[in-house]
C-alpha cells in the first residue's frame, strides 16, 4: 500500500451542477472511430435518502464521468443514487468483468461491507479508521461479488470523496494547477484504471491548506471578475486546497488614505441589519483598484483622488491599448466588476454603492466557493484598528459594527483575523519589536476586546490572528 501526505496537490476551470433527487443515469460516448476498449459504470452514493443530498458529491460525480471519459478513453456511465441500499444493489447486478468506479464516503457502510470482503479483517478495520482523520481518502481496486471489477474511491468526507476524485484522475495521469489542466494527449495511449490489488491512501500533511492572495495590489484581487473568483475555487479543490484568506488594509490613520471596500467599518447603526447594505451616512472613500490608478511618477497627482500607485506604471486608458489589446476591456477604467458604473465613488451614496457591491460579490463568491469546491474563506483587518473619518465610536462598538455587518450580510468566512501591522517589526533585523514594547499588551487587549464584540452579535466564525511578525522577537 502507497501512503502519501499531501499539503498541496491538484486544479481546473469548472462548473457547478445541481444534485438530482432521483437516481439516474447518464451517459457519454467516446467520439473515436471503431470500437471503445472498455466501458466504464460510475456509481455514486450522493446523500442518505434525504433530499438534500450534497452538492459536494454531486460535483464528484459529475467530474469522474468527465474525466473517466477523458482519460480512459472510453464511454462511461453515470449511475447516482440517494441510497446505499440501491447502490449495493447496482454494484452486484454488474456483469462479470466489467469495470467500475464506486464514490462513497466512510459512512455509507453497505458499501464498505460489500467491498470488505476483499480485505482481512485488520486492513478493513485500518482503512475504515484512517478515514477518521479529515479529508483523508485511499482508492483501491477489488474483485466484486460477482467477478466484476470495483476502483473504490472512499472519502472521509463528503470533500474528501471529490478529493479522491482527483487523486485518482492523478493516477491516470493528470495534472493541476492554478492555471489550468494538463492532460495527456489523446493521442496517447489510453490510460488504465487500477489493477486489483493496487491500492492508495491519501492524509493531509495539513488541516488548512490554502492561498492567501494580497487585496493591495491592482494585479491582485482587485480585478479579479465573478467568473474566475469560481474558477479559482475550482482549481484549489482539484489541488485539495480548502482555504483563502484575503488580507485587506481597510482604513489607514493616513490623512488622504483610501480605503478598500471588502470589509467596512462602522456602528450598529450604520448598516441595515436585514441585509447589510451600508448606509450612504455611514460609507466614506473607498475603491479597488482600476486601470486608471497610476501615475508616471512615483508622486500621487493631486488633481484628482484615486486609490494610489504603483512605482513604474502609467495611466493609459484601455481604450488608447495597442495591437487588439483594446478589445479585452469593457471599459476605460477597468477593475472590479463591483465598480463597473463607477470608475471613483465622489460621494457618499456612491461610496455605500461600492461598499455593496463588494459585498455581494464576496458574499456570492465564498458561498460558491464553500458549496461546491469545499473551500471556505477569511477576511479581516491590520490592528491596532483605524477608524474611518468621522467615526467617533468605541472599538467595542466599531468591531460590533463590522462584525455585524458581515452577519447581516451572510458572509460566509470560517475566520475573521486581526493582522498586526508592519510597525510591529523590527525591520533592521525583521525581528518583532521586544516583548517589553507596551504595543503588544495594547493589541492583546485589543482581540479581547474583539473577542467580546464578536460574542456580543453572535458571530458565526472564528477569529485568528497573523501578521508582519507572530510576537515579539
Amino acid at each position: 500500500m502507497r501512503l502519501h501526505r499531501f499539503a498541496i496537490l491538484a486544479t481546473l476551470l469548472g462548473c457547478a451542477w445541481s444534485t438530482q433527487n432521483a437516481e439516474s443515469a447518464e451517459d457519454l460516448a467516446y467520439p473515436h472511430d471503431g470500437a471503445a476498449p472498455v466501458s466504464v459504470s460510475v456509481i455514486s452514493v450522493s446523500g442518505d435518502g434525504s433530499d438534500d443530498s450534497s452538492e459536494l458529491e454531486a460535483v464528484a460525480a459529475k467530474e469522474a464521468r468527465r474525466y473517466l471519459f477523458r482519460l480512459l478513453q472510453c464511454p462511461v456511465t453515470l449511475h447516482r443514487f440517494r441510497t446505499v441500499d440501491a447502490a449495493a444493489v447496482a454494484i452486484g447486478a454488474l456483469s462479470s468483468g466489467s469495470h467500475s468506479v464506486v464514490l462513497s464516503t466512510r459512512d455509507h457502510t453497505a458499501i464498505h461491507d460489500l467491498l470488505g470482503h476483499q480485505w482481512n479483517q485488520t486492513e478493513y478495520v485500518e482503512k475504515v479508521s484512517l478515514l477518521e482523520q479529515d479529508d483523508s481518502h485511499f482508492i483501491q481496486t477489488v474483485n466484486g461479488p460477482s467477478g466484476q471489477l470495483v476502483t473504490s474511491c472512499v472519502g472521509g468526507t463528503r470533500i474528501a470523496s471529490l478529493y479522491c476524485v482527483y487523486s485518482l484522475c492523478e493516477k491516470l495521469g493528470a495534472r493541476f494547477y492554478i492555471s489550468g489542466d494538463v492532460l495527456p494527449p489523446t493521442s496517447a495511449p489510453a490510460s488504465q484504471l487500477p489493477a486489483v490489488g493496487e491500492h492508495d491512501t491519501f492524509v493531509p500533511l495539513f488541516k488548512v491548506r490554502g492561498l492567501q492572495p494580497f487585496h493591495d495590489f491592482p494585479m491582485g484581487p482587485d480585478w479579479w471578475q465573478p467568473q474566475f473568483w469560481k474558477a479559482l475555487a475550482t482549481n484549489m479543490a482539484k489541488m485539495k486546497l480548502n482555504f483563502y484568506g484575503f488580507h485587506t488594509y481597510p482604513t489607514k490613520p493616513t490623512p488622504g488614505s483610501i480605503a478598500e471596500p471588502l470589509v467596512w467599518i462602522g456602528t450598529a447603526a450604520g448598516y441595515n441589519h436585514s441585509n447589510g447594505m451600508v448606509l450612504p451616512s455611514a460609507a466614506y472613500d473607498t475603491s479597488w483598484y482600476q486601470t486608471l490608478d497610476f501615475f508616471a511618477t512615483g508622486t500621487a497627482n493631486t488633481t484628482h483622488t484615486i486609490r494610489g500607485n504603483v512605482p513604474g506604471t502609467k495611466n493609459i486608458p484601455t481604450s488608447s491599448y495597442c495591437c487588439g489589446a483594446d478589445q479585452l476591456f469593457s471599459r476605460d477604467c477597468y477593475g472590479s466588476a463591483a465598480q463597473a458604473a463607477i470608475c471613483y465613488p465622489t460621494t457618499d451614496e456612491e461610496s455605500a454603492t461600492v461598499f455593496n457591491n463588494a459585498g455581494e460579490l464576496i458574499a456570492e463568491a465564498f458561498e460558491w466557493a464553500a458549496t461546491y469546491a469545499g473551500v471556505r474563506g477569511a477576511v479581516g483587518v491590520e490592528f491596532p484598528l483605524a477608524l474611518p473619518p468621522h467615526c467617533n465610536a468605541t472599538l467595542q462598538e466599531a468591531y460590533e459594527g463590522m462584525f455585524g455587518r458581515i452577519v447581516a450580510l451572510k458572509l460566509n468566512i470560517s475566520t475573521f483575523w486581526l493582522w498586526t501591522n508592519e510597525g510591529v517589526e523590527d525591520h533592521g533585523n525583521g525581528r518583532g519589536l521586544p516583548s517589553s514594547n507596551p504595543m503588544w499588551k495594547n493589541l492583546v487587549a485589543e482581540i479581547k476586546i474583539a473577542q467580546a464584540a464578536a460574542k456580543a452579535v453572535g458571530a458565526p466564525f472564528a477569529l485568528g490572528t497573523s501578521g508582519w511578525c507572530l510576537g515579539p522577537g
